[in-house]
């Protein structure tokens, strides 16, 4: 009884969504007979299991659920998931909302398998109403599937000649956004990247983004282990190239090899797409309405142009595997597009405000008037003793603060940027033990904010590579939120110890534990509640867990409390000013009790700061 109604509930979604005819092929199946063409089936799907059929069936017709593949770091701060296939569009089937509110004609969707492509007459593995999809007979009201465009093709009028998706015009100029070859798929133009447009099956338009040709680069030659995360395959009989994750792992009974040419049946690449694995099937090319090189290459838009006209693109071969050319392609060919997705470790910090943690504590150097952040979350300075930092070979130490240590410090008095604000203590290396010298503006009431906002740190100074402006510290209301105030707040924080560092752990608002890894909330919690090492902590990081050292504190250049407490500066001066008149709020924690937020912090004193990034 049970299958009949779980038979019953999938065909009504059917009905609902496409109402169409399957025809069930073997794996193996390159194309159709004359008897299969007869039936005209509107879908092709392979065998499953009767639980597998219903699942995955209301999975691609009405895309209730897209399936994401990752995590890829492509750049130092910046993790992606890519879409579970190539993009492919329909011109003759539906109409689809656009980001702009507008309704346009076709239909947008990922392909059902990654290795599936459209290829042309000869090659490709996508069918449509009993016919095989071809590249070559794109046009307005083609009913098939294709899966190569022009550049910036994603039907928004961004001021090009050739904006839709199914356009065929041979002259690269006609492809420029904004008709200017110096734009790419970004700010003001990036509606022309087709997922920042268009809905995609059921995901809002801006789900999703074209890689850039810098996150590119860092995908592929600059991630830690890059070389052994890449290689070329056959899956399925689909020549292509596989991407594996960050945090990969190798499944049991599996090899992989990025010197050699791999083969995964469909039941093995399932196991690999279970770690995280991402296959790009070589998609060939078009020109016009002519496809070519029948499964021999893989070319893909980045969203970035070049200063010859041309764009940016990642082009594979089985002999050369993956490279990304300067000069790159001409933007009239059509070619394949791979979507991605930003994760978003977000943290509510009001009921409006989302905001994103640096991934360190922020540190200084007065030898060389340079700030940056800590090379892991656990890094901290500490002493001579204890900490995790060092400079030419030497043990950092916040002992050491002066206007000319040539080392790093990461504890400062409040307020320290560097901006002459009107207080009398104003620099990073300041050790003044009166608080009043750290009144912003000579006025106790004054907080980081505002007209005194280039008092923070992390508002008034270019951090690493990032311009001024791009971090900044949370306020006091903000802290107060986070931790006790944003829904489920009590299970997204707690004490832990992370490589051998005692500190805090704060959990982003859609926190979802990863596997062979547990996270315990204790009402006294300890350092020792939740210990890991380095490579269980990355699992965690990746999920978008924040760790704040328990770094201690400085007064002038005398440090104590260091691996026994956390202090973290606010923006925010105390809001009883008469009780605590030389005091700011902070955020702090120890051993054995919950992180909490209080106004008891002398000013002088040297404290950690930890910059957030909102969320637009």
């Amino acid at each position: 009884m049970k299958r009949f109604l779980s038979i019953c509930f999938l065909l009504y979604l059917v009905q609902i969504c496409y109402a169409q005819t399957e025809l069930v092929l073997p794996y193996n199946a390159t194309g159709l007979t004359d008897e299969q063409k007869a039936m005209n089936p509107d879908r092709l799907a392979y065998p499953k299991s009767m639980k597998e059929t219903i699942r995955n069936e209301v999975d691609f017709l009405c895309n209730t659920k897209i399936t994401e593949f990752g995590p890829f770091s492509v750049s130092a701060r910046k993790k992606v998931v890519f879409a579970p296939g190539n993009l492919q569009f329909c011109a003759g089937r539906g109409t689809h909302v656009c980001a702009d509110g507008a309704k346009e004609k076709g239909m947008w969707r990922f392909a059902e398998h990654q290795w599936d492509y459209v290829g042309g007459e000869e090659c490709g593995t996508v069918y449509a109403n009993g016919e095989k999809c071809n590249n070559s007979l794109i046009s307005d009201n083609y009913a098939g599937w294709i899966d190569l465009f022009g550049w910036g093709t994603s039907g928004w009028k961004s001021g090009a000649m050739a904006f839709v998706p199914y356009s065929t015009s041979a002259k690269n100029e006609d492809y420029y956004p904004g008709n200017s070859y110096t734009t790419d798929l970004t700010a003001e133009f990036a509606y022309a990247d087709w997922g920042k447009y268009n809905q995609i099956g059921t995901d809002p338009a801006g789900t999703w983004r074209t890689l850039t040709q810098s996150e590119w680069q860092y995908l592929v030659f600059k991630r830690p282990n890059y070389a052994e995360l890449q290689g070329y395959a056959f899956v399925n009989g689909i020549g292509g190239m596989v991407l594996l994750p960050d945090t990969w792992s190798l499944p049991d009974g599996l090899s992989f090899s990025h010197l050699k040419t791999n083969n995964y049946t469909v039941s093995q690449w399932s196991v690999m797409e279970e770690g995280g694995a991402v296959f790009l099937p070589a998609a060939d090319r078009r020109d016009g309405n002519q496809w070519s090189y029948c499964g021999l290459v893989g070319f893909y838009w980045t969203a970035s142009h070049t200063d010859q006209g041309r764009s940016h693109l990642v082009i594979f071969t089985e002999d050369e595997h993956i490279n990304l050319l300067d000069e790159c392609e001409f933007r009239s060919y059509g070619l394949a597009v791979r979507l991605a997705k930003d994760i978003t470790p977000a943290f509510s910090v009001s009921e409006n405000k989302r905001v994103l943690f640096s991934p360190g504590n922020l540190q200084y150097c007065a030898g060389t008037n340079t700030w940056r952040f800590a090379e892991h979350q656990w890094d901290f300075v500490g002493d001579a003793e204890s900490g995790t930092v060092y400079a030419n070979g030497e043990k950092c130490n916040n002992a050491l603060i002066s206007a000319t240590y040539s080392g790093w410090i990461d504890l400062f008095g409040w307020g320290t940027s560097g901006w002459n604000s009107g207080a009398k203590a104003y620099q990073p290396y300041s050790t003044s033990r009166d608080s009043t010298d750290y009144f912003v503006g000579n006025n106790k009431n004054n907080s980081l904010t505002g007209e005194y906002a280039n008092a923070d740190w992390a508002v008034y100074n270019k951090i690493g590579n990032d311009p001024a402006g791009t971090w900044r510290t949370l306020t006091y209301e903000e802290w107060e939120y986070m931790l006790n105030k944003r829904p489920n707040y009590a299970q997204l924080r707690g004490l832990a110890t992370v490589n051998d560092v005692p500190g805090c752990v704060l959990l982003p608002d859609n926190w979802s534990t990863p596997s062979g890894i547990t996270f315990s909330v204790i009402s006294n919690s300890s350092f020792s509640d939740n210990v890991y090492n380095a490579a269980q902590w990355e699992k965690m990081e990746n999920a978008g867990a924040v760790f704040l050292p328990a770094a201690g504190n400085r007064i002038s250049s005398i440090l104590f409390d260091v691996s026994e407490w956390g202090t973290y500066w606010t923006a925010s001066v105390n809001p009883n000013p008469t009780e605590y008149k030389d005091r700011v709020w902070c955020f702090s924690f120890y051993d054995n009790a919950y992180p909490h937020i209080w106004g008891r912090q002398y000013r002088h004193f040297g404290s950690s700061v930890r910059p957030v990034q909102d969320i637009k």
